[in-house]
């Protein structure tokens, strides 16, 4: 049997993320689909299984307690919009899922300034943690 390989890209990382985030809904009874990547900002389309909430969902991976954020997200705020941060080792063995409300993100991003960049970024909550009934 080959052996996989290690050398993974941030790419490869964040889609693997995706796919655990589709596959955990799915567990839970959504309807899920994920975006071809072209869609700004958008990378799973869920439906809860009653058909009765629909939301837009933002994927993000890290291996740190904190996860990087574009500028923007400091503005995105919809009931409709919900980010799923994913903090795990490099072999995605045990994730930890956070489910976010885009208005909390919003609210709760912080900027890191360094050597004139500017960094912002989201540090999740154990109240996030596993919070999955927001879906529901």
């Amino acid at each position: 049997m080959a052996e996989i390989q290690r050398n993974i890209t941030k790419q490869t990382k964040g889609m693997a993320a995706v796919y655990l985030v589709a596959a955990e809904l799915s567990k839970k009874g959504c309807i899920v689909t994920t975006t071809a990547r072209n869609a700004p900002s958008v990378d799973i389309i869920v439906a809860s299984g009653n058909m009765k909430k629909a939301y837009n969902i933002q994927v993000k991976a890290s291996t740190q307690s904190y996860f990087l954020l574009r500028k923007e997200a400091k503005k995105m705020k919809s009931p409709f919009y919900l980010y799923v941060f994913v903090k795990s080792d490099d072999d995605f063995k045990n994730p930890i899922f956070y489910v976010v409300k885009s208005s909390k993100v919003a609210e709760k991003t912080k900027l890191y300034r360094s050597k004139g960049a500017n960094w912002y970024y989201y540090e999740p909550t154990i109240n996030d943690q596993n919070n999955w009934d927001i879906i529901k």
